[in-house]
């Protein structure tokens, strides 16, 4: 049975709050977040401790990660076109490769606590992903059509303004990507 319990926030997903429960108050705290915030409470056994014999075992640990709603809703968009079979459009584009399902599923993750909508996720003809925001006059665009890289275009008031290519692995792009969305500042 597990006796602690591991929460991350809705608006504080890296910095979790631990609580000791035990038996049946561990199990009704658990049924009331899985209530409360539905698909968004994943809960799942941590990978510590890693045994009994490990000198830091206590005991067992769950954590109920509660993801941002913006990110569930986005997943959930990104799993359907995912669904999509060959020749989806009806102009012999592929399925979309697994690569670029995690590749865009880890942009994503790596803008976990931004305080942003969720983008509306589109199928690109060939079988890529894209990713669209729009806050006031600026739009950005993210695109994974290649498994090493990710394509963005700025544009203010349907005048593109810059685009070009991130290493899929250089998050702090993301992060300043989405900056530039918000606040117009790079």
């Amino acid at each position: 049975m597990y006796d602690q319990i591991m929460t991350l926030s809705d608006k504080d997903c890296r910095t979790p709050a631990i609580g000791t429960l035990s038996g049946t108050a561990l199990l009704d705290s658990l049924k009331e977040i899985i209530e409360a915030w539905g698909e968004q409470a994943i809960p799942y056994r941590h990978p510590w401790p890693q045994s009994k014999t490990d000198p830091t075992y206590e005991s067992d640990q769950i954590v109920v990660a509660i993801e941002p709603k913006w990110l569930v809703k986005a997943k959930y968009d990104l799993d359907r076109i995912m669904a999509l079979p060959e020749n989806w459009d009806s102009y012999g584009s592929p399925s979309i490769p697994e690569v670029l399902y995690k590749n865009a599923e880890n942009f994503l993750r790596s803008l976990e606590v931004e305080d942003i909508e969720a983008p509306f996720v589109a199928p690109v003809s060939g079988g890529g992903i894209q990713f669209e925001w729009q806050n006031k006059a600026r739009e950005l665009e993210i695109e994974f059509v290649q498994s090493n890289v990710f394509g963005y275009l700025k544009i203010i008031g349907d005048e593109p303004v810059d685009e070009g290519q991130f290493s899929v692995q250089n998050y702090n792009s993301a992060r300043l990507l989405i900056k530039w969305l918000k606040t117009g500042q790079s």
